[in-house]
């Protein structure tokens, strides 16, 4: 048996919109389609009035940005949106002097 914990993550490759439908789906273990329908149908004007709909859109952009993306580094400790750079400290001044002299 596993130690690794579930985690609820957006999975944007196999996702919709932005995969939080299909995040929780996984998470749950079923449909994600069950989730999409749930966020679809306070939207359509005839089922529910249109705060509902607000409400759902609302929850939705929520979820998508506090829930994090799948990606390819999920589950590897390692954050998207980090970028290494090599860099060297050149003093300018020294390199003036020798061209000068």
């Amino acid at each position: 048996m596993s130690n690794r914990k579930k985690r609820l993550l957006r999975d944007k490759q196999n996702g919709i919109i932005s995969g939080v439908c299909q995040g929780i789906g996984e998470y749950l273990g079923v449909s994600p389609w069950i989730f999409r329908v749930l966020f679809i149908l306070p939207v359509l004007p005839f089922v529910l009035n249109f705060i509902s709909g607000v409400v759902s859109i609302l929850l939705y952009v929520l979820l998508s940005a506090v829930i994090k993306d799948k990606g390819g580094s999920a589950g590897t400790g390692q954050d998207d949106n980090v970028v290494e750079v090599e860099y060297e400290i050149v003093d300018d001044e020294d390199d003036q002097k020798k061209s000068d002299s």
